[in-house]
This record gives structure tokens, C-alpha cells and sequence, in this order.
């Protein structure tokens, strides 16, 4: 064999090698993750920054109609009503049909836990809070709402909330 012959070939396999390698999602790198910056709702003092509000309350919205599709018991919520002030949305009604299917659809498919225990404090139950959670920070969920925000913006009767 010729050896510019080989050099040519370890060059182009060096190149696909080199040029193909994209990032391995799941990385240990703890500064991998580039979501938004954490604030305080409601408060005056919180830094809000590139966060799109709207976007946020559709999220926002999801989430917890995630927990009150996966425990399927408004008593919790009479509970947490005492303290917590949950959210005040901006979401126009119209798109709340959406925001039910999908999270019905979240609660409805949450497997119940599997443990290596017979242990009456697995049995038959599910991670809702955790799977809400989850569900809150997907690009899944993110990817919709920025989608029904631009179906939103198009939509001409909706003009007076961008004046």
C-alpha cells in the first residue's frame, strides 16, 4: 500500500473522528445545564432575567395542573391554599384545554414505583412530584409553550397585550 495512500485515510478518519463528536448529553459538567436564572415570583427586590413571563405561567400552569391531575384530590390544595398564593397567570382560558390534555397525559402515564421491597411504603405509589417536576423543566414542555406563545402573538386578537 501506497503510504500517502494511508496518511490520506488516517487524515480523513482523524477529520470524521474530530468532526463528529458532539456533546454527551448527561454530563458530570455541573455547569452544563443553561436554564433560567432563579427567582423569587411576586417579589419586587427578584432579578428576572430572559425570562419570558408568558412562557414561564404556561409552564408554570402545566406544573401544577400536573400535581392536581396526578393526586386527583383537591384537598391538597385546599391545604396548600392557607400559605402559598400558587400563580397568577396570564395564560388567556382558550389555552387551558391544552395545558389539562397534556398534563392528564403526564399523570396518566406515571408508572407506579418498582422496588426490590415488600414494603408497604412503595406499594402502589407513584413519584407525581418529582414527574411534575420534571415535566416543568423538560424542553418537551418548554418547546410547547413557545409554540402556543407564537400561536399566541399571531393571533390578532391578542394585540392590546403587546401594547
Amino acid at each position: 500500500m501506497d503510504i500517502k495512500l494511508i496518511i490520506r485515510i488516517a487524515t480523513l478518519l482523524l477529520l470524521v473522528t474530530v468532526f463528529s463528536c458532539t456533546s454527551i448529553k448527561g454530563t458530570d459538567n455541573l455547569n452544563a445545564y443553561y436554564g433560567d436564572n432563579f427567582y423569587y415570583p411576586g417579589s419586587l427586590d427578584s432579578k428576572k432575567k430572559s425570562i419570558n413571563g408568558w412562557v414561564n405561567s404556561y409552564k408554570m400552569g402545566a406544573f401544577y395542573d400536573c400535581l392536581f391531575q396526578g393526586y386527583k384530590n383537591d384537598s391538597i390544595y385546599k391545604l396548600a391554599k392557607k400559605e402559598d398564593l400558587f400563580f397568577e397567570t396570564i395564560i388567556p382560558i382558550d389555552k387551558w384545554d391544552k395545558i389539562r390534555a397534556d398534563s392528564k397525559k403526564i399523570a396518566d402515564n406515571m408508572p407506579v414505583v418498582e422496588s426490590h421491597y415488600d414494603d408497604e411504603l412503595y406499594k402502589k405509589k407513584k413519584y407525581i412530584s418529582a414527574t411534575c417536576l420534571c415535566y416543568f423543566a423538560s424542553r418537551e414542555l418548554d418547546s410547547i409553550a413557545k409554540e402556543e406563545y407564537k400561536l399566541f402573538r399571531k393571533d390578532k386578537n391578542n394585540k392590546e397585550f403587546f401594547e
